[in-house]
């Protein structure tokens, strides 16, 4: 005997063929669409700690940018002009070493601006100012900057710190992030490591990394 042809299932195949396709189109946009929010959040999100962090530095102490468009605009040539253990003058701009003090004691303080004096006069006239991409502000309106001479030795305040000149301070800057190239490209500058690593360094008794002679004599 022939089996008589299933006219249902022959007509409900095609019919649910296309509920699936129908659910299977919906689900996709429904994906999309899901995907896209998730991109917004993250847009907003990154936006927001921008917003964030730009705010965090202008209440840290806020720009001038008349100073900074200046010093940011300087190459690996550069006057530097030495005004105390923790502050230089570049093309006619007052500037403050960023994260060290030099403890209130007259000794120290002239020890310091000599300390200084000696490291700028071993690289003149080639140094960087490397958080000027990141401009930041003392209190005060003076430009904090991260110096360095280029050549070999370490960083200007990180000398200071190892010569036991200087202490660390981070107050009202403990968020501050600035990036600077190396070997591997461009990174954060672990800068408040930096200063803990040359504290570290003097009480241990290690000399600090520079190229000239130094004894508080000198």
């Amino acid at each position: 005997m022939i089996d008589a042809p299933n006219l249902a299932a022959s007509v409900d195949a095609p019919i649910a063929a296309l509920f699936a396709f129908d659910y299977h189109r919906r689900r996709t946009t429904e994906q999309h669409r899901w995907a896209q929010l998730l991109d917004r959040i993250k847009m907003a999100c990154l936006l927001l700690l921008t917003i964030t962090t730009a705010t965090g530095v202008r209440a840290a102490g806020g720009t001038n940018d008349s100073n900074w468009e200046k010093l940011s605009g300087l190459r690996d040539q550069m006057e530097v002009e030495v005004i105390s253990g923790n502050e230089v003058k570049i093309i006619g701009i007052r500037c403050r070493l960023l994260g060290i003090v030099i403890p209130d004691e007259p000794k120290r303080q002239l020890a310091a601006k000599r300390f200084l004096e000696l490291y700028i006069k071993d690289y003149r006239p080639y140094f960087g100012i490397y958080n000027s991409h990141s401009p930041v502000n003392d209190k005060d309106g003076v430009p904090l900057i991260w110096l360095r001479g280029i050549g070999n030795g370490g960083w200007a305040q990180e000398t200071l710190v190892q010569a036991g000149l200087a202490t660390p301070s981070y107050f009202r800057f403990e968020g501050y992030k600035f990036s600077v190239m190396g070997k591997q490209g461009e990174h954060d500058c672990d800068w408040k490591g930096i200063l803990n690593r040359a504290e570290d360094d003097y009480r241990r008794g290690a000399k600090p990394n520079i190229n000239f002679e130094w004894s508080e004599k000198s």
